[in-house]
């Protein structure tokens, strides 16, 4: 599994705990529960130095 799986895996289990649809997370104070669980997941302080991150957050932007 390759980052960008992760980062999805994660960001669609937010989303089912939630009950929302992606653009009302990702637009939403509630993805900073996503980004917690990928700096916990990964161990880092920062999401953006994870490789593939900001190709990932850049095209969630582009979708939205």
């Amino acid at each position: 599994m390759n980052n960008k799986d992760i980062f999805y895996d994660i960001f669609e289990t937010v989303q089912d705990e939630l009950g929302l649809d992606w653009w009302e997370l990702f637009d939403s104070k509630d993805f900073g529960i996503v980004e917690e669980r990928i700096r916990k997941y990964f161990g880092v302080n920062d999401e953006f130095d994870i490789d593939g991150y900001d190709d990932w957050y850049n095209t969630l932007c582009e979708d939205l």
